[in-house]
């Protein structure tokens, strides 16, 4: 419980919480457990503050806020596949990476800008959440097939989308700026 509410929460990294785990242990005198045990013990405090982060930034989501994120992770076999398939496609719209500089690209990034914001994440989501541990989530959440992230408690769904989405919406503005200023450099 002392590892995964005082070091997982921040810290994603196996080898990190087991070297925090083991200067507990020398700091109580304590001698630490075999090393199998101790891959099971921080194993298990990186999936209790998973749970425990999930929980967290899951309650924080309104109702509509939470179903547009399931939305973004629907899979075919849907009532309506032509529906599915757009959805699938607007998570890989909110994925996509900017293309050359063009009047196009501005354009294609400006609608994706609004599409990232027409979730409507509360601004301070992730305000209590190391950045790292934020950065590890969206991480996670793009390389994830939307069936894949369907398989996952709701919780920890929404918490990747969330992450991917917030992270997203800066990733897309700086992309705009960038395409303005070497727009600007091409006009000149």
């Amino acid at each position: 419980s002392w590892l995964a509410e005082n070091v997982a929460q921040s810290e994603r990294r196996p080898q990190l919480v087991l070297a925090e785990l083991l200067a507990q242990c020398r700091s109580e005198c304590i001698e630490p457990p075999t090393a199998t045990r101790l891959k099971r013990i921080v194993a298990s405090a990186l999936h209790k503050a998973e749970e425990t982060l999930s929980q967290r930034i899951s309650s924080r989501l309104g109702g509509d806020v939470a179903n547009r994120l399931d939305a973004l992770a629907a899979v075919a076999g849907a009532p309506d596949e032509g529906e599915a398939m757009a959805e699938q496609a607007e998570l890989g719209f909110i994925r996509a990476d900017p293309g050359n500089v063009s009047l196009d690209s501005m354009i294609t990034e400006t609608e994706r800008l609004l599409a990232v914001r027409a979730v409507g994440l509360p601004p301070s989501l992730f305000a209590d959440v190391a950045p790292k541990v934020v950065t590890a989530l969206r991480a996670r959440a793009a390389v994830e097939s939307p069936s894949h992230l369907q398989d996952h408690p709701r919780p920890l769904k929404l918490t990747l989308l969330a992450a991917l989405v917030q992270t997203r919406e800066r990733e897309i503005t700086d992309a705009l700026v960038d395409l303005l200023i070497a727009t600007v450099h091409r006009i000149n």
